[in-house]
């Protein structure tokens, strides 16, 4: 459920989910009829998911871009189209651009090599770095060196997914 999450909180409008719905809780929960309490879902061996659905917000809340209206879903490098296994999507507002990646299987897939448009405005000038939003460490840089505009436009963005429904907010940063 988590993944599914992330792909609505990387999408325009308001990421909504049902009661127990984000711990995929087999059972139905009714709130209609009656007080249910969800603390022992979330307690000890959910710690993990609810720090994910924690990071998921607040990346949300701090970059525009995933509440903006501008959106690219990516094709694969190779022009194979869209792979159905990754959810892919640019989002940008002003000079703010953020890469959404998603692992949709629960298992591990190939990497992969996404085109960047021409259209996502980047600045033709500057070199990027790139930090996940999402991870342990969001501070952390992801490539050994920052990329020029035209190496991501040429080269694309590689991704590489380490666990099942995994997700990566990957946010371009002008370095200098």
């Amino acid at each position: 459920m988590v993944a599914r999450y992330a792909i609505a909180a990387s999408l325009s409008g308001v990421p909504m989910v049902y009661m127990s719905q984000p711990l995929g809780v087999g059972n139905k929960v009714d709130f209609q009829y009656s007080w249910q309490n969800l603390q022992d879902y979330w307690d000890h061996e959910n710690k993990q998911i609810f720090a994910m659905y924690d990071r998921i917000n607040l990346a949300r809340s701090l970059n525009p871009a995933l509440r903006s209206t501008n959106r690219y879903f990516l094709n694969t490098q190779q022009g194979a189209g869209f792979n159905n296994d990754i959810f892919s999507v640019a989002r940008w507002a002003d000079d703010n651009v953020l890469l959404v990646f998603i692992n949709l299987r629960d298992h591990g897939i190939s990497p992969e090599t996404f085109a960047v448009p021409r259209s996502v405005p980047l600045d033709p000038n500057a070199r990027y770095q790139v930090h996940n939003m999402v991870a342990d460490n969001p501070d952390a840089s992801l490539w050994p060196e920052p990329r020029t505009t035209e190496d991501i436009f040429r080269d694309g963005i590689y991704v590489e997914f380490h666990y099942p429904n995994e997700v990566q907010y990957l946010r371009l940063e002008r370095v200098p």
